[in-house]
């Protein structure tokens, strides 16, 4: 029986190249870069937090054949590059940044929810150099969901907009809302969700209707199929589940 060497793991997939635990690359694997098998500490550090990440917002994934990527692809060398340029010891926005930019470009073709490349555009930005409304839409990507959009007032027929109103979009005087989303079986705007200019509101079927504002929002987590914002179940689907894994957390970024 085959034993990850740092952490002991059973290795059952001879074929394995990094442990499926630690995220190490298994010895023997003769990569001119690694030093007994042992992967230097930049790499060391993103396949952790890819390995985590992964099984948080992308459960199933293979994560072997994207750690091969990140070898293959030249990208542990660009992000060697980038952490040369930092004066301090990178942060949290650094790897999470990493993150998104080596999952988004070398996962498209191994997540079964990829994530849409336009996001990457928000990326170190300031809550005053984009528009609140694009990122939305540009993280959400409706065009690759069944669901029904909305983006503008205008757009809304009013009786969706009208029970939307009535069951969980109640905005304060002045604030704008942005998106609805109408995921109602009956395709009357009684459940879904909605964001605005200050707030995220969402009503799920047998569920009270919620209201987080952005600067509230604490913890997104993955709770079997469905989601928890701040303790609260979301279901948006798997596709949009694994985006708004990514949305609300910018989202509070920008209003701190």
């Amino acid at each position: 029986m085959e034993r990850c060497p740092f952490c002991a793991h059973e290795i059952l997939d001879p074929q394995a190249r990094f442990c499926p635990a630690c995220g190490n690359k298994l010895s023997g694997i003769g990569d001119p870069a690694t030093a007994g098998g042992r992967t230097p500490p930049l790499a060391d550090a993103f396949l952790t937090r890819l390995q985590r990440r992964l099984k948080e917002e992308h459960p199933g994934s293979d994560f072997n054949r994207l750690a091969e990527h990140f070898y293959a692809s030249g990208f542990r060398d660009m992000l060697a590059q980038q952490q040369e340029e930092y004066l301090l010891p990178p942060g949290e926005a650094f790897w999470e940044d990493a993150l998104d930019t080596f999952i988004i470009h070398y996962g498209r073709e191994i997540l079964a929810h990829p994530l849409p490349e336009a996001i990457l555009r928000y990326q170190g930005k300031r809550k005053e150099d984009i528009h609140l409304q694009a990122m939305i839409w540009d993280f959400l990507a409706p065009g690759e969901e069944r669901d029904r959009f909305y983006r503008e007032m205008t757009q809304m027929p009013l009786a969706i907009l009208q029970n939307a109103s009535r069951y969980f979009l109640t905005p304060m005087p002045r604030e704008r809302i942005y998106l609805l989303c109408d995921q109602s079986m009956l395709a009357n705007g009684q459940e879904g969700f909605a964001f605005t200019d200050l707030a995220l509101y969402w009503k799920a079927y047998l569920h009270r209707a919620r209201r987080v504002a952005y600067a509230d929002i604490g913890n997104v987590a993955r709770k079997k199929s469905w989601l928890l914002i701040n303790g609260q179940f979301f279901d948006g689907g798997p596709s949009l589940n694994a985006k708004m894994m990514r949305l609300p957390n910018n989202l509070a970024r920008l209003h701190q």
